[in-house]
Order: structure tokens, then sequence, then C-alpha cells
């Protein structure tokens, strides 16, 4: 079996089939460094950023709408992990914490949000022993963190761990508020859709 065929058959073991549809794109490839990887910096210019560490690493570009970028709620501590890097907004390769992409999730915190995850307690990843939800809760409030944007990112990369011997790199570049068609690989070129699809791949 070729390497996109792994990836495919390692994908349907982590991800149900039944959620198999364009919310979420992952996208991988193995760089073997010093090969650079290049992406466009926010004032357009190319920006070289080989993966720290002059190791091979798996690169997952994580795209799509809000599912991609992040909408579940912060109900549990998740750990971060020392081969798990991310591509940050400032285009620095970053240990990768959750939530992936902060940016603009702060004006949805509110007071219902924060009781959901305060009551909704069921099949919750367990809190460290002695710390209840209110006080995990105020610990995010403290640091200043969002109480949402949990996305698959994070929980994928973990899984992937177990099947591979590399250091994993991440690209979030989910948009909330993009329609599906704005990631229809068909519209890509259209002049009239601003397209997701076309400007990832």
């Amino acid at each position: 079996m070729n390497y996109c065929g792994q990836l495919r058959n390692l994908a349907s073991r982590i991800i149900p089939p039944s959620a198999m549809v364009p919310l979420v794109l992952i996208l991988g490839l193995t760089l073997d460094s010093p090969w650079p990887t290049t992406f466009a910096s926010s004032q357009g210019t190319p920006a070289k950023k080989p993966y720290p560490g002059g190791v091979p690493a798996d690169i997952w570009v994580l795209a799509g709408q809000s599912n991609a970028h992040g909408w579940g709620l912060f109900k549990a501590p998740i750990d971060s992990d020392p081969r798990i890097l991310q591509l940050d907004d400032r285009n620095e390769w970053v240990r990768a914490e959750a939530p992936l992409q902060e940016a603009g999730l702060t004006t949805y915190t509110t007071g219902v949000m924060r009781n959901n995850i305060l009551l909704q307690r069921e099949g919750v990843l367990p809190l460290p022993p002695g710390l209840t939800p209110e006080q995990f809760v105020r610990q995010l409030e403290s640091r200043k963190k969002p109480l949402i944007g949990i996305g698959p990112g994070m929980f994928f990369a973990k899984h992937l761990l177990q099947f591979i011997d590399r250091p994993i790199g991440i690209i979030p570049l989910g948009a909330m508020g993009s329609s599906i068609k704005q990631w229809d690989p068909k519209t890509k070129n259209s002049p009239s859709e601003s397209n997701g699809w076309g400007g990832v791949v």
C-alpha cells in the first residue's frame, strides 16, 4: 500500500466513516529536514519555516469550517506533548496547545457556555485529582483562555503518535463562518466565490 493509501487507512481508523465529510480537511505530508516548508506570511511574502530539530517530521494541515477551527467547549485540561508543534499566527513553530486557534474566540465566551461546561460532565475527560469543574473554569478565565475552541487537532495528533515514530507539525487553518461551498474543490478557481480549498492547497 502506498503512503496515501496508508493515510486513508489510518484516517478511517481514527475518524468514523460517518464523520468523514468535508467539514474538516486533514492533509498530511512527511518532510525530511532540512527541507524547508514554505507558507505565505500575513504580509503575503513567502516565509520558509523548516520544522525545528533537524529531524524528519509529519506535517498536517488542519483546515475547514468551524469544526476544524475548533468549536467544542473546553471541559477538561488537554495536555500538550513536546512531539507536537504548531505553526502559530506569527509563522513560528511552537508547542501545540489547545485551543490551536484562539483568535476571535474570546468574544464567544459567555455565561451560557460557562454554565454548559459546569453542567455537561458526562463522558468528559477526567479532571486532575482535587480540581473541581468550577476551579478548572476559573483557571481558564484567570489565564484569559477562551472557554471554547476545542477541535480535532490535538486529539488527532496524539492518536497518530501511536502509529508513527516522528514528531508532528500542525498547521491550523480553520475558518469560522465559512460555508461548505467555500471548501468545494470544484469552485477553487471561481472568481465569485472565496474558496478555502484553493487557499490551502
